[in-house]
């Protein structure tokens, strides 16, 4: 699949009318529970997003997946791709809440230990919020990727 279209679909495909399902490897279903009450809370109150960022995705999550999910997109790309987007929201709705939304997409685009799909849409949300909301945040760029980069600038949500 293309990348292009598998990180649209990440975003695309959220709702929590999918997110019901359980899985058969304990691993998996632990890291889905904690980002879950992660998700609830930042919908219900809202606190800095930094403290977010280890609800992420990191490489090593990839290995605790089970068969099917290794077949389609996992069930915890799905809910930080919603987390994600629900930072955006806020922040977009609550000006005061900018400067910690571009903190939290920053430090995601920097650890190294995050998805390289999901980095790149934090990379994304970096390269069209900055100027949008006229804000400035420098990023080292040591840590960004050649692959991440060019997944970020081909991405459009």
């Amino acid at each position: 699949m293309n990348k292009k279209i598998f990180l649209f679909l990440i975003l695309s495909v959220i709702s929590k009318n999918l997110l019901h399902e359980e899985y058969n490897h304990m691993g998996s279903k632990k890291i889905l529970t904690k980002q879950n009450e992660v998700i609830d809370k930042v919908i219900k109150t809202n606190i800095s997003f930094d403290e977010y960022i280890n609800n992420l995705p990191f490489k090593e999550d990839m290995i605790n997946l089970s068969e099917s999910e290794i077949h389609s997109t996992p069930e915890l790309v799905l809910r930080s791709a919603e987390l994600i987007a629900k930072i955006q929201v806020d922040a977009q709705k609550n000006k005061k809440l900018r400067i910690d939304a571009l903190s939290f997409f920053k430090k995601c685009v920097e650890n190294q230990r995050v998805l390289s799909s999901i980095r790149a849409i934090c990379l994304n949300k970096l390269y069209i919020l900055i100027p949008k909301w006229k804000l400035a945040m420098p990023l080292d760029a040591s840590h960004i990727s050649d692959e991440i980069e060019r997944l970020a600038f081909h991405t459009r949500f």
